[in-house]
């Protein structure tokens, strides 16, 4: 029988932590995680680098994390969304491959995905007021429950309340999501692991789903 679960807003300082942890977990054995962020990617130190970013509060976009919590209190699913004004560049403050990443990063790796990835958002995005999906996750045992649409869901009110597209980076696991929430393919990134020590090829699919207003 599915948990119940609530999902509701959580506080950037208080939650990053979590969420931190949450994407580790999810992630570790993601071959691009695993070849991209190295052995060490769920180090404490890690961790603590990756929250802070997670709870840095902008000036240019306004943060949304949602949690998803069962009745016992345990949290099983979180997104993390950022909400960019018109006159925002899509790719503002980058300042080249080799800050971009975490330390001991694949550097190469990260830019064949994700610095690809965020060429496709500059492209498509640039000028534009948009909501960035940035994180959606759910632990293991809680998946193919609902609880990543009840996530999505609760998000895309506030993106049509606002008129906004959304964009997001999608892996293989969530595409299935993404398509029943009206997101729309613009690109698949297809990356050869065994350049990387892996021995798969990997795809990371860039998705737009277009403005509308909430009625």
């Amino acid at each position: 029988m599915p948990p119940t679960v609530q999902i509701s807003e959580a506080n950037p300082a208080d939650f990053a932590e979590t969420l931190a942890r949450l994407e580790a977990d999810i992630f570790n054995d993601d071959p691009i995680c695993c070849y991209g962020f190295g052995p060490d990617r769920g180090s404490p130190d890690k961790l603590a680098k990756r929250a802070e970013e997670l709870r840095e509060i902008s000036d240019d976009c306004r943060i949304r994390m949602n949690k998803a919590v069962t009745s016992d209190g345990a949290v099983v699913g979180a997104s993390y969304w950022k909400f960019f004004p018109e006159s925002w560049d899509a790719l503002a403050g980058d300042k080249g491959s080799d800050s971009k990443w975490p330390e001991g990063a694949n550097v190469e790796l990260c830019e064949a995905v994700f610095g690809a990835s965020d060429e496709n958002r500059k492209r498509t995005m640039t000028g534009k007021a948009y909501a960035l999906c940035n994180i959606m996750v759910v632990v293991p045992e809680y998946q193919r429950m609902g609880i990543g649409t009840m996530l999505m869901k609760d998000a895309l009110k506030v993106v049509d309340e606002a008129g906004m597209p959304a964009w997001l980076g999608a892996s293989e696991k969530g595409l299935g999501l993404y398509l029943k929430s009206d997101f729309r393919v613009d690109q698949v990134i297809e990356i050869d692991m065994t350049k990387y020590g892996g021995n798969t090829i990997e795809k990371q699919t860039c998705m737009i789903r277009p403005a509308r207003r909430s009625s």
